[in-house]
């Protein structure tokens, strides 16, 4: 497996597992301010890309602490 898959797959991983928790509790907090779903599902998506990103940032530095 490539450096760049090994971290892409890392930093996915880890994005996922971040946003099974940060989902519920943004969903709770935009249903109390009465934000439309719509919204709210938006912002989830372009929150889940970017924590992805920087998920994988860090998998890559840490990958590359371990190279031969």
């Amino acid at each position: 497996m490539s450096k760049f898959s090994r971290s892409a797959l890392g930093g996915l991983l880890f994005a996922i597992w971040l946003m099974c928790f940060a989902f519920p509790v943004g969903l709770l907090m935009a249903l109390s301010d009465h934000t439309p779903i719509a919204d709210f599902l938006v912002q989830q998506v372009v929150n889940f890309f970017v924590l992805w990103f920087i998920c994988g940032a860090i998998a890559n530095v840490i990958n590359g602490m371990f190279d031969d």
